[in-house]
């Protein structure tokens, strides 16, 4: 039973972790009159394998809403060398609505644990055995904890939706992700890609 609660503890702590924060901003041009069905999803600040695994996750979150993601790397493969005129036809020519442009920066925080002495206990039990009483002591040695650091993760994440057709940025956000020595990296921006589909909806730029 107490291993049950331990492990229902850490679950709970583990879930509470991470947290995002999420400030958008919509052009007023574009309140109420601008809505997306195909967007062109881009990241940068991270690594190619990461690229390949957040567009996929990016097409996903905006699926729920029948928004049709397309990764930016299937349109301008890494490979290629293009000019900026030569990317902005190639992108245009996809016949997307809009490129959203998400720029990830991460860090870590540290933390010293001061190092804390518990000290142990002696407990007595007398049983009574008839006319015998007999006394059982126990006694639980002292222990330390602490006297380390740990490492939290922290990110900051701007985003850009730019209209193709004019070129005028539509919205634009920022995010801000924390954790503690149980989150990771994954966590927050697993949150935050979250938080942009969210704010992008909530701001009335789906269909």
């Amino acid at each position: 039973m107490i291993k049950k609660i331990l492990l229902l503890l850490i679950t709970i702590q583990l879930c509470a972790c991470a947290s995002t924060r999420t400030f958008g901003y919509l052009d007023p041009d574009y309140q109420n009159n601008y809505k997306i069905t195909q967007v062109i999803i881009s990241f940068e600040g991270v690594g190619l394998d990461e690229v390949f695994q957040f567009e996929e996750k990016m097409i996903q979150k905006l699926s729920a809403y029948n928004i049709k993601g397309i990764r930016y790397t299937a349109i301008i493969p890494p490979t290629k060398n293009y000019t900026n005129d030569e990317l902005n036809n190639k992108i245009k020519e996809s016949g997307v609505d809009a490129l959203l442009t998400i720029n990830i920066a991460r860090d870590s925080i540290s933390s010293y644990v001061p190092q804390i002495y518990h000290s142990g206990s002696t407990t007595s039990k007398v049983n009574t055995v008839g006319n015998t009483s007999y006394v059982s002591t126990t006694t639980s040695p002292g222990y330390t904890t602490g006297g380390y650091e740990v490492s939290a993760p922290i990110t900051f994440t701007a985003s850009d939706l730019v209209d193709i057709k004019s070129g005028n940025t539509v919205w634009k956000a920022e995010t801000t992700g924390s954790g503690s020595e149980f989150s990771s990296f994954s966590e927050l921006l697993e949150l935050t890609l979250d938080d942009i589909v969210i704010d992008m909806h909530d701001k009335g730029l789906f269909r």
